[in-house]
């Protein structure tokens, strides 16, 4: 049912530790999130990622959006999580702890893998997973690329940096991206 887990967010670390380590410049993430924008869209994004998961063998015409909407929703996660935390958790420090609990040779029940991230994080995070990773609720990136001070204008596809963003959307851009 993981899929998102292991393939997407692998993809949301590439295009968010260069721009948080300041490798690449903001314009440059920003047309990352663009690329990946666009490139969902050729994607049935009315299925369910754990349900792409579970059916990846008859649906390969799918798996590619792994590397789109997962990344795209580990995005979206990582600003959930840095809200939620006054900015201090990511899903870096998601993965990280994971990565403790459930090193080699420890494994986890696909089915509790919601209940226990909720368990090691915040209650409204199995709201998130219900809703945009079994559930068939578009991904609300407007909404979140706000909250960092942001501008994604649903009809062009583009993603901008708001010119005067407010305190709160630059400390919680502080947090997410180091910048």
């Amino acid at each position: 049912e993981h899929l998102w887990l292991y393939e997407g967010m692998t993809e949301y670390a590439t295009i968010h530790m260069p721009v948080k380590q300041k490798m690449i410049s903001l314009e440059d993430f920003e047309k990352s999130i663009e690329d990946k924008i666009e490139g969902m869209k050729e994607f049935d994004n009315t299925l369910p990622l754990t349900e792409m998961s579970k059916n990846s063998m008859e649906r390969q015409d799918q798996y590619m959006n792994f590397y789109q909407k997962g990344a795209l929703v580990g995005l979206c996660l990582d600003i959930r999580l840095r809200e939620l935390s006054g900015g201090k958790m990511g899903t870096q420090d998601l993965m990280q702890q994971l990565m403790t609990k459930y090193g080699e040779g420890k494994y986890f029940n696909d089915d509790d893998l919601f209940d226990e991230i909720t368990r090691m994080t915040y209650p409204e995070i199995r709201t998130f997973f219900r809703d945009f990773v079994e559930g068939t609720q578009p991904i609300p990136l407007k909404q979140y690329l706000e909250k960092v001070g942001f501008d994604y204008n649903e009809t062009t596809g583009k993603v901008k940096s708001f010119p005067d963003p407010d305190t709160q959307q630059l400390a919680l851009r502080k947090a997410w991206i180091n910048q």
